[in-house]
């Protein structure tokens, strides 16, 4: 395919994004509980704060049992225990002098106790720093954290973390609320670091205009600009479903400068059908995952939002391809 006409020059997506993101500097960071950050990218690293377990506990109810006692014990050759052993929870701290669990049935019920089977050392037990060594690096600066992350780093003791969130200005574009929250930033009143504004035909709140009309389908007509505080500023497309579209595109690249991180990473998947691109534009394509692990495409470039509603991942077709044959594979983003 051709591209489509324009009246003014188009700017290439990453050349408009290197003018409007030069110089930008991350904004301060925060510090907060692991579950008030996830969303946000992490401004240090993160360390476990001590070993977990701390001590050995036991992975599965049984009997807290010495390996050794129970060489070569069977159903067949029982082995007799010199001291009936404790029983243990799954989840307890295993008492001293043991180093396995023996599990519920493998020790006889009668006048003596008897061992039935054979265990090894370390069998259903957890070891202390098994988990984590204190000190040990557990994600590094600039991780955009995730709910499992914030589970994972309370279960570790970790009880705050510094996190860079920026603040977001929505000027008519309050619908677009849960997704910048998704992508890490705060929705914000008044002075912001990034300011979304609907509708292409707005100045640039007093700061130069920066790209004005973008060789990105949904986005041509979006307008990238500094406000007189040299916050960025991002004016979207008037239609809605064109609005989201490359509030995907632009928003991820904006917040990263921002929070000192990366955009989320692409992962490859196989597509289901032919998708056919403009060229000239990069074009978002939007995907639906199918039961064979594959990925139909819905929309490319001309985005409803019904295919929004449908999609599961979205990817960024190269002004340079005319689009991907069946089966093909790209690289693509969960939808936030």
């Amino acid at each position: 395919m051709t591209p489509t006409a324009s009246p003014t020059p188009l700017v290439p997506l990453p050349v408009a994004l290197a003018r409007w993101l030069d110089g930008v500097r991350p904004v301060a960071a925060i510090v907060c509980a692991p579950a008030d950050a996830v969303g946000a990218a992490l401004a240090q690293d993160v360390f476990a704060p001590a070993d977990v377990p701390a001590a050995a506990r036991a992975r599965r109810a049984g009997f807290a049992v010495a390996a050794a006692d129970t060489i070569g014990a069977s159903p067949y050759a029982p082995g007799v225990c010199a001291t009936p052993p404790a029983r243990i929870a799954a989840g307890a701290p295993l008492p001293p002098g043991s180093d396995a669990v023996l599990p519920e049935g493998a020790l006889s019920q009668g006048p003596i106790a008897e061992f039935l089977a054979e265990v090894a050392p370390g069998t259903d037990v957890r070891r202390a720093g098994d988990d984590a060594r204190a000190g040990a690096p557990i994600l590094r600066a600039g991780h955009r954290l995730r709910a499992s992350d914030a589970s994972v780093l309370a279960a570790l003791g970790v009880a705050t973390v510094a996190v860079r969130r920026p603040r977001i200005r929505l000027d008519g574009v309050a619908r677009l609320a849960p997704l910048v929250t998704a992508l890490g930033g705060e929705v914000a009143e008044g002075e912001a670091d990034l300011v979304l504004v609907r509708g292409g035909d707005a100045h640039g709140g007093g700061g130069p205009v920066v790209a004005d009309g973008l060789a990105l389908r949904p986005g041509e007509t979006a307008r990238l600009a500094r406000d007189a505080r040299g916050a960025l500023v991002l004016h979207l497309p008037a239609l809605e479903s064109d609005a989201l579209g490359a509030a995907l595109a632009l928003v991820p690249e904006a917040l990263a400068a921002l929070a000192d991180g990366a955009p989320p990473a692409g992962i490859p998947i196989r597509l289901a059908a032919p998708v056919t691109s403009t060229v000239g534009l990069a074009e978002i394509v939007l995907l639906a995952r199918e039961g064979d692990g594959r990925f139909v495409p819905l929309a490319a470039g001309d985005l409803g939002l019904a295919a929004f509603a449908r999609a599961d991942f979205w990817a960024l077709v190269p002004p340079d391809a005319e689009g991907y044959a069946d089966g093909a594979i790209l690289d693509a983003r969960p939808l936030p």
